[in-house]
């Protein structure tokens, strides 16, 4: 796979950068004894990055990371979920409610399917969703376990990450959790009521 990376510059015109991406797994990608990963050349977001508007203090760091936004596009993303999962055909319209905003083309009826609303969320949430969360909530509906390699937590990982997908990282199997352990000093902690520690641990 190869990406482009376009710039515009001061005149208006538009440039490439150069080998910026690399999408290939290299040797140190795939060295399970070294938990690092390198030379993974992705492109970040620049969604939060705040210059401040006066320009002799555009330098000034300034940064908002405690502030909690509660989006619109969110509710509607959720309850397009809610409405897919009740076989209700207006699913696609409070999809479509948020392409519209973005002005992008809609969606049709067709297309509506869990991965597709996941990755409308991809789209219009980028570095705001708490995408490990989500995942694990759709991986435990109706009582499932997140550790199943058949939910949907394992198969997005299998599918769109390389270097977690690979079988020797558990993402196969059924046994690999995917929820964190709870710390056993909060374990030990609660002595009025028992805690019962994340399976897997």
């Amino acid at each position: 796979m190869t990406w482009h990376l376009y710039f515009m510059d001061n005149a208006g015109e538009t440039y490439e950068i150069p080998n910026y991406i690399n999408l290939k797994t290299n040797a140190a990608m795939s060295n399970d004894s070294d938990p690092t990963i390198k030379q993974y050349n992705l492109p970040s977001t620049r969604k939060w990055e705040y210059v401040n508007p006066i320009f002799e203090k555009a330098n000034a760091d300034n940064q908002f990371n405690n502030m909690v936004y509660l989006r619109l596009a969110d509710t509607y993303l959720l309850y397009a979920e809610a409405l897919y999962k009740l076989n209700d055909a207006n699913a696609v319209n409070w999809v479509n409610k948020v392409r519209q905003r973005a002005q992008v083309s809609d969606a049709k009826a067709s297309d509506m399917s869990i991965d597709f609303i996941l990755d409308e969320r991809s789209r219009e949430l980028i570095t705001e969703e708490p995408r490990r969360e989500t995942l694990i909530r759709l991986s435990q509906e109706n009582g499932a376990d997140e550790r199943l390699a058949s939910n949907i937590f394992k198969t997005r990982v299998r599918t769109y990450n390389e270097v977690s997908g690979r079988e020797v990282r558990g993402m196969h199997d059924d046994t690999t959790p995917v929820l964190f352990p709870i710390p056993q000093e909060f374990i030990d902690s609660n002595t009025g009521r028992a805690v019962k520690q994340n399976p897997g641990y």
